[in-house]
């Protein structure tokens, strides 16, 4: 090798480590912090001492939290829940749980149709009494629900008493992946499965879309069609409660309704403004839509929320019309994305914001800190479509929501609401009735 190139090689090196060591200067301080908490922190009256992994965690995470508050580090456990949040699956049994409010005892308040505990011969009302030969009196929900997840294939012995029965009753179920939905219908029957209609509406359908997961939008692309062939003139997409998921399935929802090439939702990243539009396909336009939303209405469910308001009264290519209205109370107003990402070696993932998005009419969703009520920020009912409700009033209304997901009725004297007709005791419910028979007569 000529003198020359050897020389400029070794200048070259030089400067490239000299690079790597600045770059990476950060990192080998804190690496030194680490250590030495690790090996000398005391605080008195803790004897127990702090490890690097605790330590990185509560790093990383107030590093990440510092930026907004939508940024965070997930540990495993977190982020493998979160995983099967997205993914709508997991490996269990397939029964809803609650505790009873008189007794306490833990109660099979709805099984998930087709999963284990439905084939095992297990039914809503029955009380297990012990799980793995492990009482369950004085057990959470949350602790249950951990002793009866697992890996698919195992067995797990559940003792169970019923009504009508003198004796306990062992009913061996096979744990296994269950599928789980987030497009649920207004009430379950005792199979089970969710009944869709609702009562005395003559074809007003009810769909609440509890979080946007990866297989969110094929449930509706699925479920209308067979809510239209069963008669539905009218339909209610409630979104309240919704935290939101991720944003392609929020983006292949509204394509389910939106023309062909309409704007979606508008992206802004660091460096580019991305729009989406929607595609070519068949879309659900031949009946009205009235969608309800809340404060805790956010993410994802803003932009389906904010796209199907922008896109009514358009006409679409065939000549439909979307008849849509926004019911409720102004919505959280969460326009950040955050992007996940899995580390090495199993220690989580960290979700970061990317980008920020807008409505397809450019209206700001986002609430940032400094906001005032008369700022522009979140999704805002349609005007006469605004239904607001006390503090007290929202948490009876979630309470009985709850109470009506389930097959079996544990609701007690004294409730308020009682149990009963959506049209009656939801207001929401009610207003999104009387615009869907004003849209489309009986």
């Amino acid at each position: 090798m000529p003198k020359r190139n050897l020389i400029l090689l070794i200048v070259l090196s030089i400067i490239c480590f000299t690079c790597y060591v600045r770059a990476d200067r950060q990192g080998l301080l804190l690496t030194y912090i680490l250590n030495l908490v690790e090996n000398q922190y005391y605080y008195p009256g803790d004897e127990l001492p702090v490890t690097k992994t605790e330590l990185f965690q509560r790093s990383a995470n107030g590093m990440l939290r510092s930026l907004d508050p939508y940024s965070a580090y997930l540990p495993p456990e977190a982020f493998d829940k979160m995983s099967e949040t997205l993914d709508q699956r997991f490996a269990g049994i397939g029964a809803e749980l609650a505790l009873h409010p008189k007794t306490k005892a833990l109660i099979v308040t709805a099984l998930i149709y087709g999963a284990a505990a439905h084939k095992a011969g297990l039914t809503p009302g029955d009380r297990i009494t012990a799980i793995d030969g492990q009482s369950t009196q004085g057990k959470t929900v949350s602790d249950a629900v951990k002793q009866l997840r697992g890996h698919p294939g195992e067995v797990v012995h559940l003792t169970v008493s019923r009504d009508g029965s003198d004796k306990p009753i062992a009913i061996d179920v096979t744990r296994s992946i269950v599928a789980t939905a987030t497009a649920v219908g207004d009430r379950r029957r005792k199979d089970g499965q969710w009944e869709y209609f609702l009562p005395n509406s003559n074809g007003i359908a009810y769909i609440r879309i509890t979080g946007f997961g990866f297989k969110t939008a094929k449930e509706i692309a699925v479920l209308v069609p067979f809510l239209l062939k069963k008669g539905m003139r009218g339909l209610i997409l409630d979104l309240r409660d919704n935290p939101g998921g991720t944003l392609n399935s929020a983006v292949d929802l509204c394509n389910l309704f939106v023309p062909e090439n309409d704007l979606i939702v508008s992206i802004h990243s660091r460096t580019t403004v991305r729009e989406i539009r929607a595609e070519n396909g068949d879309k659900f336009r031949s009946f009205p839509v009235a969608i309800l939303i809340d404060g805790q209405t956010a993410s994802a469910s803003e932009i389906v929320s904010s796209c199907l308001q922008d896109s009514s009264g358009k006409a679409a290519p065939d000549g439909s019309v979307m008849n849509v209205k926004v019911i409720g109370s102004r919505s959280f107003g969460k326009g950040a994305v955050q992007d996940m990402f899995s580390l090495p070696q199993g220690e989580g993932a960290v979700k970061f914001t990317v980008a920020g998005y807008v409505s397809p009419s450019g209206k700001n969703i986002h609430r940032f800190p400094d906001a005032k009520p008369t700022d522009q920020w979140g999704v805002s009912p349609d005007e006469g479509y605004e239904v607001e409700l006390s503090k007290t009033d929202k948490a009876k209304l979630r309470k009985w929501r709850t109470l009506r997901s389930m097959t079996i009725d544990l609701s007690v004297p004294g409730d308020d609401p009682p149990f009963g007709d959506p049209a009656q005791y939801d207001p929401c419910v009610k207003r999104a009735i009387e615009f869907l028979n004003s849209s489309n007569p009986k």
